[in-house]
């Protein structure tokens, strides 16, 4: 039987990169330590500092190193 939903996980159960791979769950899942947890959005107060770190990375970095900054998750 296909997982499909997070609700069809144990939450006793420790999980492997393999398991993950099999489930066809397309709630944002992570496993830490084996134990698998929803994603959650960022906070406010997280976008916050993240805002303020770019701003001041950018100004750091201009006309210095040409580089680029992605944020999480991408896709091509």
């Amino acid at each position: 039987m296909a997982i499909t939903s997070f609700s069809q996980l144990d939450p006793t159960k420790q999980y492997t990169y393999a398991d993950y791979l099999t489930w066809e769950i397309e709630e944002r899942l992570e496993i830490i330590k084996g134990w698998v947890m929803r994603m959650s959005a960022p906070s406010i107060s997280h976008q916050k500092i993240l805002r303020h770190l770019v701003r001041d990375f950018e100004h750091f970095f201009a006309d210095k190193y040409p580089c680029e900054y992605f944020f999480v998750p991408t896709e091509e």
